[in-house]
């Protein structure tokens, strides 16, 4: 359970990001550079893809040590007070 919840955080928060990171990038690509063919650059993608895995991966590593203490717990205590 503590995993599946640490999954779902990982998932909605790296692809809340990759999102804003694409639209800062582009904003950012036109103020500066003043064109956008930069931003259509396949590395641009490959490093958003990469940081949403990385932030998946966190996620769930972050979410081990509760899921491991609620193992070692009566499922009904874990449930109540951690």
């Amino acid at each position: 359970m503590f995993m599946l919840k640490a999954l779902f955080l990982g998932v909605a928060a790296s692809l809340v990001g990759g999102v804003l990171s694409l639209g800062g990038g582009f904003v950012v690509n036109i103020l500066i550079l003043k064109e956008s063919s930069y931003f259509f650059a396949p590395s641009n993608f490959l490093y958003i893809i990469a940081g949403v895995l990385f932030g998946i991966v966190t996620s769930l590593v972050g979410g081990m040590y509760p899921a491991w203490k609620a193992a070692n717990m009566r499922p009904l205590d874990a449930l109540r007070y951690e």
